[in-house]
């Protein structure tokens, strides 16, 4: 992991807030997640990540029609050995498959899992004592195949 610079929170949200200005209807969940991640960390840091480290980042439990991520949580390479039993029909795969041979945006991680009861998403990474990288935002650009 290469450290660029130390980055302020109202930074860390303008950046989000324009890298999702055309999806602003599913903006409130991550925009709260990154709050709760602010008052837990206290610091953003803009990094630079190897693909192996983009591999072993931790994703909370996601399953929006698709079980890609399973209540305990993964790894983003669990989740990508996972997308061939997507269905390639739903929303969850379309939405990776928009990222695919793009280059890859911003996507806004945690030191650790957040701990927070409004996103009990995260509650089998925090009862194994998953510690590490963690997802915020950017699930489908992180699990998009190469």
């Amino acid at each position: 992991m290469h450290k660029e610079f130390e980055v302020g929170f109202e930074k860390v949200k303008a950046t989000f807030i324009g890298d999702n200005a055309g999806n602003t209807e599913r903006n409130d969940w991550p925009l709260g997640a990154l709050e709760v991640a602010n008052r837990q960390f206290g610091s953003w840091t803009l990094v630079v990540l190897t693909p192996k480290e983009v591999l072993a980042v931790l994703l909370p439990q996601h399953n929006h029609g698709v079980n890609l991520v399973p209540a305990e949580g993964s790894t983003v390479s669990d989740a990508i050995r996972r997308l061939s039993l997507v269905d390639r029909l739903t929303e969850c795969y379309n939405r990776i498959q928009q990222f695919s041979g793009a280059a890859t945006p911003v996507v806004f991680l945690s030191a650790a899992p957040i701990n927070d009861a409004r996103y009990s998403d995260y509650k089998g990474l925090l009862s194994r004592g998953c510690r590490g990288l963690t997802h915020l935002d950017g699930l489908h650009r992180l699990t998009r195949p190469e």
